[in-house]
């Protein structure tokens, strides 16, 4: 949890300064106001880089929720609600259910709920595996009595997020499986033919071609380094992850990955799908516009998107339509405009929103069917280049050294 440092004026009117380790500001608020202090200042220390990264590879070891389970959760949830009190429906997907992990954040919404607390804060307890958008429309259902028909509509718009994830990697299957076998040949090369091939041309004292010389240096020098190598590469994750929470090394590198040719275009349609489709969720569950816009920025990490949701809800705000707020963005497909335009135009907004979303997952679909079909040939392609390398290299001095007899 994080740390916070306070200063307050105690009960016996002195200043009092110290540490509180607290989930939220609030929860310190409230800690300290029970204790009939007045509150001067409260500030969350900041991280050393060591304790930072340490809480970083630990947030990344504990998994959370999946879309499909997400809409697992709200599925079941609707279906009983009606006929069984909340935690009742809890206890029983605890029981019933085989995952651990599953088991263990039911289990904790569950006591949550026993405690008095309603669903959305309960879900709060698991921000990562319940995205702010879910929260907001499950307190927006609880509030308005309609929490089975929003959490079916949750279900729904979480089966659609599953289904876009589970093409991005069926996709990429082939290829993965590709540049493993490319890996494991190199390893293969570089820590077993090579070395068996340098001690016989060590032997024999024949003068060897540039091309084997290379070889035999660089296998040579991955084997006496492998330790350092691997250090540096770990090094250089850390590095880039601890890089990643500086604002304008995020920015650079948002707007170099949207550049990336094929890959680009698939994270600009990636983003505009989960944008939209939120979008139309929140409107469709009783949010405003500019509501919408405001949570639908937390579908994405990309900074360039972010900022433009961002202005977008203050130009929405300001009075302006939702076209004109956002027809100034570079990466707003054309289509998506016109399309948002005659449904703010009609009112039928929702309807036009998700027109706009499943032209991106098509162009999704499309996107990643090329690069299966350039990933596979270029991978294979390059394991028959190092295959023809090597053998090239250790068959030329054997034919120079038998030319020679």
């Amino acid at each position: 949890m994080p740390l916070f440092s306070y200063r307050v004026i105690n009960i016996d009117k002195e200043i009092e300064d110290g540490e509180l380790e607290a989930k939220t500001i609030e929860d310190v608020e409230k800690n300290l106001r029970m204790r009939g202090v007045r509150i001067l200042n409260i500030k969350e220390k900041p991280k050393s880089n060591l304790q930072f990264l340490s809480d970083k590879f630990s947030e990344l070891s504990k998994r959370p929720l999946d879309d499909k389970k997400v809409s697992i959760f709200c599925r079941q949830i609707a279906i009983l609600i009606e006929t069984e009190p909340l935690n009742n429906i809890l206890k029983i997907m605890e029981e019933e259910n085989n995952d651990p992990k599953y088991t263990e954040i039911i289990g904790d919404i569950r006591r949550e709920v026993e405690e008095g607390q309603p669903l959305y804060k309960a879900l709060l307890t698991h921000e990562r595996s319940f995205s702010k958008s879910v929260i907001s429309l499950v307190q927006a259902g609880e509030k308005s009595g309609e929490l089975k028909e929003i959490l079916e509509r949750i279900a729904d718009y979480q089966e659609k997020m599953a289904d876009a994830k589970d093409k991005m990697q069926s996709a990429m299957i082939y290829p993965a499986f590709l540049s493993i076998a490319a890996c494991g040949l190199l390893f293969l090369m570089f820590f077993f033919i090579i070395p068996s091939f340098q001690s016989l041309f060590e032997n024999l004292q024949v003068d060897l071609p540039l091309i084997t010389k290379i070889l035999i240096f660089t296998g040579d020098f991955i084997s006496r380094n492998i330790f350092v190598l691997a250090f540096l590469s770990i090094t250089a994750v850390g590095a880039f992850i601890y890089m990643s929470q500086n604002a304008e090394f995020k920015e650079k590198f948002d707007k170099i990955s949207l550049k990336i040719p094929i890959f680009g275009e698939l994270l600009r349609h990636t983003i505009w799908y989960k944008v939209l489709v939120t979008l139309s969720l929140l409107i469709r569950g009783g949010f405003r516009v500019d509501e919408g816009l405001n949570m639908a920025k937390d579908v994405t990490n990309n900074v360039i998107y972010k900022r433009f949701l961002q202005q977008a809800t203050m130009n929405f705000e300001a009075g302006h339509s939702l076209s004109y707020s956002i027809k100034n963005f570079s990466e707003l497909p054309n289509t998506h405009y016109q399309l948002i335009s005659a449904g703010e135009k009609s009112g039928h907004l929702e309807e036009m929103l998700l027109k706009s979303a499943d032209i991106s997952r098509k162009k999704i679909d499309f996107t990643l069917k090329r690069i299966e079909d350039l990933a596979t040939p270029v991978i294979t392609l390059f394991i028959g280049a190092v295959v023809f390398f090597f053998v090239l290299a250790v068959v030329l001095p054997i034919f120079e050294l038998t030319s020679a007899f």
